[in-house]
């Protein structure tokens, strides 16, 4: 086990990204619970710094996630066929280009980062390590 009571510095621990871009529903309900655990942990050690990832992201109202077998097994067909669209194809279409095809803008299928939220994710952390907090 690591020592955690050894380290030393700061510790960045971000919220989770939400699964599909609904800010209601069952998926956005356990994101939402374990984004309030973790808040609480990070409260509770002064090294740790809390990066509102998943926060940063809402707003946009859109798509559910659907965690049934059918909805899933889509979400994943969909994640490959962006993945090969986006790496297999001469000049393929990004990630983001291909959420914004199904309307979304956050995640790309539902599951994955598109490029624009895995740069917000980065700022985040960055601004979070430099000045000791993001709110």
């Amino acid at each position: 086990a690591l020592p955690v009571d050894r380290l030393r510095g700061r510790v960045a621990v971000a919220s989770l990204p939400p699964f599909g871009e609904a800010e209601r529903g069952p998926a956005a309900e356990v994101v939402a619970e374990y984004n309030a655990a973790i808040r609480a942990v990070v409260a509770e050690d002064p090294r740790a710094v809390y990066v509102p990832f998943g926060e940063s992201l809402l707003g946009t109202n859109g798509e559910a996630f659907d965690a049934s077998y059918g909805g899933f097994s889509g979400s994943i067909a969909e994640m490959y066929w962006h993945t090969g669209r986006r790496w297999l194809l001469p000049g393929g279409p990004s990630f983001g280009t291909q959420a914004a095809e199904c309307g979304r803008t956050v995640v790309h299928d539902k599951i994955h980062l598109t490029e624009v939220s895995a740069s917000k994710l980065s700022d985040l952390f960055v601004d979070a390590l430099e000045s000791g907090g993001v709110e």
